[in-house]
């Protein structure tokens, strides 16, 4: 198509060159117009019919009224629209999380809700192809949504409903739903924080029976680091499954050794029937995952919302979104109606080892290990009862070694039938009693953190104030976290000196994750920490320190002394780099440290370091400090801290007091 030459043109010579060429081709088109009008008259006077032009079908009066009356309705901006199509807003408008592109049945679907909708109107009144399923087909929820809303003749549609996912619903039978919370799981980064899903319960009696609905990233990496980073970044493909529910409970509670957490939702059988309907439609569709947003936690607040409209929970989350908050978010909308515990199965081998002592306890493990025969347990003077209870502890713990892939199949199976024969010939042992009733994880202290402190360092006095968004550190009230765990992300602080005029940066401390999985006869787990970000460091003069970005990895042992006291020593690194001499420091040493629970709500935490810093800025650093934490309330705590930092030939006694508020 021509078009006429712009007006801009640099110079009256190519301003007049254009014209004449704009000119040619206007004149050269016309003839060629009036050309092709002679040849059709010819051709018809001939008895030749001329080859029709094509022209765009003509649209279905229904689908006209459709579409007309949905742009009177203003469909495109029912926020229950942009939920179906997992919108929320951004600088340039809306835009779905959904990146594949199957998902849209128009080009600009993505980032135009109106576009989608008219296309999907489109689709539904198209004629089906073989071969190929229907709109209708690919998208129920939509479909229902539509007819409700436009008050649609069903039976007048080429596919009126898809026979597919009702001939699922039917098998199923989904009679209530439930929010899945699985506990942390330290030693993988990708469950630090802990995870959510939905378990749909179905006609059968049994919850292992049902099915579960689960938003995970793809995974294919075994290295944590490498899983850190992309999950950052958002370098993988997040995807809605629906997988067997035991598959998930074996997963989490007997390999990653987790609880599991099960909340009764306060569902209708209709919204139930909404939310799988949605999920058909989402079902292996792939969108980007984010480790802090847009996880596990924050894409399955857009199913409950599909089930229920108005609820509008993913609205509500915050911009980082963590799988504890979210299951507070559900409670907040009054959705949550039981909450049960499902303990894993470290905890269950604990709870039954309880009832033997150590003699008991050896036997029980040399045959799980196969260093004795199961015969051994019957040829003891212990009660029937305790004989029973120590082979119920070698089964419990061999399967525990099996599914954590200590053993094989090949040493697993004959050992495990060993002991079961043996078991099978003695009395059933007393039920053990019913353990004391615990708290739900999502009563504990809430994620985000604000501080206000006042102290002093090596004689001056100071206040200060600090921030953190997620989410617990080592002191902070213990409901619902594991106990010697700590993972914190832009956790900042600033400080103000007596006699300065303006506070400085004191910490921003971008990560800081630490491990304490105390050993035991049953698990030898290794403790670990990686704290990484920038902090005061002391220089040569005396009261003088410049910010420095550090990296402080380590790896070490725990042991619970007692059940209140947890030892550990760890071997630790620090690279340091700022205003140093040299510009950089790398040094190693060790931290070792004692946590004790005095009361419920008083903790205490001992503990020193040393470090020796051999290349860049050689220097020797020197600490130890006591911190205790009361927690008054829920949300609200309060801390003491004394210490005495050595370096560089100066010692720097501080004490401060701090008050925490959780929100």
């Amino acid at each position: 198509m021509c078009s006429a030459p712009s007006a801009t043109c640099r110079s009256p010579e190519f301003s007049a060159c254009a014209c004449l060429r704009w000119a040619w081709r206007a004149a050269a088109h016309r003839v060629a117009a009036l050309v092709l009008a002679c040849t059709a008259a010819a051709l018809a006077v001939d008895g030749v019919a001329p080859v029709p032009q094509t022209l765009p079908p003509a649209v279905p009066p229904a689908l006209a009224a459709a579409q007309a009356r949905a742009e009177a309705l203003r469909l495109a901006e029912d926020p229950y629209w942009r939920v179906l199509l997992h919108c929320r807003p951004g600088l340039t408008g809306w835009r779905s999380l959904i990146d594949d592109p199957a998902f849209f049945l128009h080009p600009d679907g993505k980032r135009d809700p109106r576009a989608e909708l008219q296309a999907t109107l489109s689709a539904l009144w198209a004629a089906p192809v073989p071969g190929e399923p229907h709109a209708a087909e690919r998208f129920p929820a939509r479909l229902e949504w539509l007819v409700e809303q436009l008050d649609l003749p069903r039976q007048s549609l080429p596919v009126p409903h898809c026979a597919e996912v009702e001939k699922v619903l039917e098998r199923i039978q989904p009679k209530d739903l439930a929010l899945i919370f699985p506990s942390a799981y330290m030693n993988s980064p990708g469950s630090m924080f802990g995870h959510t899903l939905l378990c749909i319960k179905s006609q059968f009696d049994s919850r292992l029976l049902d099915h579960a609905i689960n938003y995970a990233a793809d995974v294919r990496d075994t290295n944590g680091i490498v899983f850190a980073f992309k999950g950052i970044f958002g370098l993988y493909d997040g995807l809605y499954t629906v997988v067997p529910y035991y598959a998930k409970v074996e997963q989490y509670n007997a390999i990653d050794q987790r609880d599991i957490w099960e909340y009764g939702l306060d569902l209708t059988p209709a919204e139930v029937r909404r939310l799988m309907l949605h999920v058909w439609e989402i079902r292996n569709t792939a969108s980007r995952y984010f480790f802090f947003d847009e996880n596990c936690s924050y894409n399955l607040l857009f199913l409950l919302d599909a089930a229920r409209p108005g609820l509008r929970l993913h609205r509500q989350a915050r911009p980082w979104v963590i799988p504890l908050d979210t299951v507070r978010l559900v409670r907040a909308a009054g959705l949550i109606t039981t909450s049960t515990c499902r303990p894993s199965r470290a905890a269950q081998l604990y709870r039954l080892a309880e009832a033997l002592d150590d003699a008991q306890l050896d036997l029980a493990q040399a045959i799980c290990r196969g260093t004795a025969e199961p015969a051994a347990v019957v040829a003891t003077p212990w009660p029937a009862e305790t004989q029973a209870r120590c082979l119920d502890v070698a089964a419990a713990e061999l399967r525990l070694r099996y599914h954590s892939r200590r053993l094989t199949q090949a040493e697993y199976t004959p050992r495990y039938l060993a002991i079961l024969r043996t078991r099978s010939r003695l009395p059933a042992a007393a039920p053990m009693p019913e353990p004391p009733t615990t708290t739900p994880p999502d009563y504990g202290h809430r994620s985000m953190r604000l501080s206000l402190g006042a102290g002093t360092l090596d004689g001056r006095a100071y206040a200060d104030v600090a921030w953190r968004p997620a989410y617990h550190d080592e002191l902070d009230p213990g409901l619902g976290y594991l106990a010697g765990s700590q993972i914190e992300f832009c956790n900042v602080a600033a400080r103000l000196y007596e006699g300065d005029d303006e506070p400085e940066l004191h910490r921003l401390d971008a990560v800081r994750v630490q491990s304490l999985a105390p050993r035991d006869r049953f698990f030898t787990p290794t403790s670990w920490k990686a704290d990484a970000g920038l902090r005061r460091v002391a220089l040569e003069r005396p009261g003088d320190d410049t910010l420095a970005a550090y990296g402080s990895p380590g790896v070490g042992l725990a042991w619970a002394l007692t059940e209140s006291t947890l030892a550990y020593a760890m071997a630790e690194t620090e690279l340091l780099a700022g205003r140093l001499d040299g510009g950089w420091a790398f040094g190693a040493g060790a931290a070792a440290g004692l946590y004790h629970q005095l009361t419920p709500a008083c903790r205490l935490h001992l503990a020193g370091r040393a470090l020796h810093f051999m290349l860049g800025d050689r220097h020797s650093d020197l600490e130890v400090w006591l911190a205790q934490r009361w927690q008054v309330g829920t949300n609200h705590a309060l801390s003491a801290r004394l210490s005495l930092h050595h370096g560089r030939g100066d010692n720097r006694p501080a004490a401060g007091l701090t008050w925490h508020w959780y929100f």
